[in-house]
């Protein structure tokens, strides 16, 4: 049998912001061929772009959603100047993040006045920052971590779908977020790993909550997807890769384990 697995890991060798020899370019290159293929003749214009992404993904389905986001105003010229500053500085301190805040991104404010940062892989490469996200120099690099963590994973998943759609059972995030897909939960871990990348795995994921933090987030995320059915080769690619982030994080065996998950 094929080690899928190996051979993504040879392509594309590790994930973006988990691993500094991240293969980006293959990625973007891919992501261009396979919307160039779908939209048809554009000429020579670039795909990769939140309009192109758009395009590619549109269908009944995710229209209603697009309409949605199409509607949220563009973040102001103050925060755009924040944006851009705390890019070029997560970009100097961590090495081989610069190529991965490159892609291009529309930043748009959310409709809804509560949410602090969000995206939505139905609607590529856009980003939507709350006020919230602005409070702080801090709250807006774990954003863009975040945010730009979600963004990439969602490129991969246009290349190939972590879900075959084939587990039926709905998932609970460990902030207690229920009824989410295995997709969500796969992108949730890779979000807390890479965070934890910067600011320490051990740090709390949620402030004055002193038992969840970036590591035990994205373990708990990992937990209840091993061995899901639903798992594509992608997918399953994808967790080895998260699980092996976090077994070095924890600096000692692992409660993680493909074979130690028992589904509920």
């Amino acid at each position: 049998m094929i080690d899928n697995s190996g051979l993504l890991g040879q392509a594309f060798c590790g994930l973006p912001f988990l691993s500094d020899a991240f293969r980006s370019d293959l990625v973007t290159a891919m992501v261009r061929a396979k919307r160039r293929s779908a939209l048809g003749d554009i000429g020579e214009t670039d795909c990769l772009t939140p309009e192109y992404g758009w395009r590619y993904l549109e269908s009944p389905e995710t229209r209603p959603l697009h309409e949605r986001w199409s509607r949220s105003a563009d973040l102001s010229p103050s925060q755009i100047h924040r944006v851009d500053r705390t890019l070029g500085n997560l970009s100097k301190a961590t090495e081989g993040w610069s190529q991965l805040f490159r892609i291009p991104i529309r930043f748009v404010a959310p409709q809804e006045p509560e949410v602090s940062s969000a995206t939505h892989p139905c609607a590529p490469q856009t980003i939507a920052l709350g006020s919230q996200a602005f409070d702080t120099d801090r709250a807006l690099q774990a954003a863009l971590i975040h945010e730009f963590a979600h963004v990439w994973f969602g490129l991969l998943s246009e290349i190939a779908q972590f879900d075959n759609g084939s587990d039926s059972r709905t998932f609970t995030l460990p902030t207690g977020t229920s009824g989410k897909t295995l997709r969500t939960v796969l992108f949730a871990a890779h979000f807390a790993v890479a965070c934890g990348r910067y600011f320490g795995p051990k740090t709390r994921f949620v402030p004055g909550n002193e038992s969840l933090t970036y590591h035990s987030y994205a373990e708990e995320c990992l937990a209840v997807s091993a061995n899901s059915p639903g798992l594509t080769a992608m997918g399953d690619y994808v967790w080895r890769e998260l699980a092996a982030e976090v077994t070095r994080d924890s600096r000692g065996p692992t409660t993680v384990t493909r074979q130690s998950w028992t589904p509920q």
